[in-house]
């Protein structure tokens, strides 16, 4: 990565971070119930049967109320787990334990992993996107090579990446690098995105 690309994204990541912090209770509720509300509407959610989601941190839009509002038995959940440099995906349930992670991310204790190929959606946590596809994410690295062998498809029809957003993380370009995974589409408070 050029140190003039790495600076950029430095730069673009701490501004749309501290805006997305100084969003008030009030505002992240609207914002929260709008993207659910949203996301629930979209075809490709109501068809899929394993969804994977987020725990919010960082003022990320929370998708909490999503899993309470739809039907126990309409699909399956799954929250990813980090370990060292790796990340998986493993069910939720009600009683599952949560812990938090060495980011201080909330994460289930244990649970049943899910092959990434066998999801269906996969609703991904973002600091800023573009109208191209191109995501900005904290800067782990953990979506990009988790997804990397989506890079080898011609098109994305498992699982599709959906960005969530509030809608002010929009940015006309980001830099992109060869292993950035580009995103399917984006949700947010104000609208939906395909790519």
């Amino acid at each position: 990565m050029s140190k003039t690309s790495k600076q950029a994204k430095h730069e673009i990541r701490r501004r749309l971070r501290e805006e997305r912090r100084a969003l008030s209770a009030a505002e992240r509720r609207r914002a929260n119930n709008a993207i659910c509300r949203r996301l629930l509407r979209l075809p490709v959610f109501r068809r899929a049967g394993r969804v994977a989601l987020f725990h919010a941190f960082d003022g990320e839009p929370s998708l909490a109320e999503l899993i309470n509002l739809c039907e126990p038995s309409s699909r399956q959940f799954f929250i990813p787990v980090i370990h060292n440099r790796s990340m998986k995906f493993v069910q939720v349930r009600d009683q599952d334990k949560l812990r938090l992670n060495a980011f201080g991310i909330a994460e289930p204790v244990r649970g049943i992993p899910c092959s990434t190929r066998l999801l269906d959606l996969v609703l991904v946590p973002l600091v800023g996107f573009d109208r191209a596809g191109n995501r900005l994410g904290m800067g782990g690295g953990f979506y990009d090579r988790r997804f990397a062998y989506l890079k080898t498809r011609s098109n994305f029809q498992r699982p599709k990446l959906l960005g969530v957003a509030y809608d002010f993380q929009e940015v006309p370009l980001l830099p992109v690098e060869s292993w950035d995974i580009p995103l399917w589409g984006v949700v947010t408070d104000r609208a939906v995105h395909f790519f």
